[in-house]
């Protein structure tokens, strides 16, 4: 069944946690792919933009291993900067696909005369798939994170209060 029975804001907590830092993974593969594909062509002489899009992928990266960390930390900020930038990954990939779509010609590849496109167009459709369930599980985490109670005890740099090792001395009786 497609649908799940019950859902366990936890378990979508972690599954979200494992996705972001995949996406992060990712990210810092396809930045040393992008750093190495534009810095070797610097003999030709490419446009002088073309140098800013290794530091797109790094800034997602970042972003992406940091809101992780801190969704880990049960921080609920993280979990709401998560959701918007994933919304805005999942609105830039529709933009592209439709695209990419659009300049591939749809019916050459349903007629299996561009292979390659057809197998760049369904891996691009099951990263916008993946981006989708990322923000549906980033908003079922929202509501894990507010079921958890705050944690209780000495936290950070907050002064611990000292403890007595040896007994408190007996009491004199006063008449």
């Amino acid at each position: 069944m497609l649908v799940e029975e019950s859902v366990n804001p936890h378990r979508k907590l972690r599954r979200a946690i494992e996705t972001m830092r995949g996406l992060g993974i990712v990210g810092v593969v396809f930045s040393a792919i992008s750093v190495l594909a534009v810095y070797g062509t610097i003999g030709s002489r490419p446009a002088r933009w073309i140098f800013l899009m290794p530091l797109a992928f790094v800034g997602t990266t970042t972003v992406h291993f940091v809101f992780a960390s801190r969704i880990r930390a049960r921080a609920r900020w993280a979990v709401i900067g998560a959701i918007v930038i994933v919304s805005a990954e999942v609105l830039v990939a529709a933009i592209i696909l439709c695209a990419v779509i659009m300049s591939t010609g749809l019916i050459d590849v349903a007629r299996g005369k561009n292979v390659p496109a057809a197998l760049g167009l369904g891996i691009y459709v099951l990263i916008l798939i993946l981006l989708v369930r990322l923000l549906a599980d980033l908003v079922v985490s929202l509501e894990a994170i507010r079921l958890d109670p705050p944690p209780s005890g000495p936290r950070g740099f907050e002064p611990i209060p000292l403890a007595s090792i040896a007994p408190d001395p007996p009491k004199p009786d006063v008449p």
